[in-house]
């Protein structure tokens, strides 16, 4: 068996981590370029110069706006050399992260990431999502090396939106059926190997995370206080969600979200929610995986993630629904599956996973059985 993991060098959640900032930049040099929205900087600004301040570092922003493209990696990049830096630190969310990744990466140079949201998986990756300027993506980049060091800050992330949260929560559900998958097909992971017993292990647990704690991390959300329940949780949506899937294997939920991610009716859903609804069309595939599509359904519809085309405010049309299939069946990562999956198998089980989310719906008393769309 070819074994491969890949993780970032040092992971760090606690209640006030960035405060300490400054002790990791130090490991890399006396300077660090900070890449991060005029927003996200001047929310945190005072934070992080104090805790540079206190180990003798300096610190110099790269104010990042949009998508990553070229353009944004090369102005980082700029930005970094003429301030002769030592270390990127990716402070934001996922496109600043990315940009900051590969920029990192074409500098050969150390990588702080500090997420502002657990809104998906990708902080503690090798991956950055490329999109040219139109917006639209052009390139998954494998990156030389993952984050040196991943800073999470369970304050900073309890202050995001809790639509934020229930994105990554959608993000994070599909890593032990998509492991599963690829275990059961023997494909080698992102991370070169095949997916181990320990790669299955905390992917598993990822997901029992997820059940046993994610409604109760919506609450501390909604109270305004980090809860152990939902420091659990974001530790599952960070880092037990991004070892899985980098280490285990992706395979049919993020095939449908590829699907749908070009598409300009879904441009307003996050990541995490196309995949959530990936997740739920995965289960409908294989016989296999219904043992767990009622636990997965009760668990998305009490966290707020999307399992219904209404719910998703997309109109499930024909047309749409093909594009959807042919992309998805076209992504590399849908061969992942251990049987074939044809665009038809792909619209039969969205369709299947539609009236099965609108049927529980309409049981919970959530929708009116009248206005059903058949």
């Amino acid at each position: 068996m070819d074994i491969i993991f890949r993780s970032p060098g040092i992971y760090c959640q606690q209640s006030g981590a960035l405060e300490n900032i400054g002790s990791y930049v130090e490991m890399f040099g006396d300077s660090a370029l900070i890449v991060a929205s005029p927003s996200a900087w001047e929310r945190y600004k005072d934070t992080i110069f104090s805790s540079l301040a206190d180990v003798g570092c300096e610190g110099h922003v790269s104010f990042f706006r949009g998508k990553t493209t070229e353009a944004a990696i090369k102005s980082v990049i700029v930005d970094f050399d003429a301030n002769n830096c030592g270390v990127i630190v990716g402070l934001g969310g996922g496109n600043t992260i990315d940009t900051a990744r590969a920029a990192a990466d074409l500098s050969n140079t150390p990588l702080i990431v500090v997420p502002t949201a657990a809104s998906n998986d990708s902080p503690c990756s090798a991956l950055a999502v490329i999109h040219d300027d139109d917006g639209a993506v052009t390139e998954l980049r494998k990156t030389r090396r993952n984050p040196d060091v991943v800073l999470v800050d369970t304050d900073v992330i309890l202050d995001a939106p809790r639509r934020l949260l229930v994105a990554g929560m959608g993000d994070a559900l599909a890593t032990w059926f998509e492991a599963s998958a690829c275990k059961a097909s023997g494909i080698s992971t992102l991370a070169g190997g095949k997916t181990s017993e320990l790669a299955l292990s905390m992917a598993h647990s990822c997901y029992d995370t997820l059940i046993r704690y994610g409604r109760q991390a919506i609450h501390a959300v909604e109270s305004g206080f980090v809860t152990d329940d939902f420091e659990k949780v974001v530790y599952a949506c960070i880092y037990l969600s991004g070892f899985g899937f980098e280490s285990g294997g992706v395979a049919a939920a993020h095939a449908i979200n590829d699907g749908f991610s070009p598409c300009p009716e879904a441009r307003h859903l996050y990541h995490g929610e196309l995949v959530g609804f990936g997740t739920l069309s995965m289960l409908m595939l294989e016989s296999s995986y219904s043992g767990d599509s009622d636990a997965v359904l009760d668990f998305m519809i009490d966290v707020g993630l999307p399992v219904t085309f209404e719910q998703l405010s997309i109109e499930p049309e024909d047309s749409l629904l093909m594009r959807v299939a042919n992309t998805a069946c076209a992504e590399s990562v849908m061969k992942n599956m251990p049987f074939e999956v044809t665009p038809a198998d792909v619209i039969r089980a969205m369709l299947k996973a539609d009236v099965m989310g609108r049927e529980r719906l309409e049981e919970r008393g959530l929708i009116n059985g009248d206005n059903r769309q058949d």
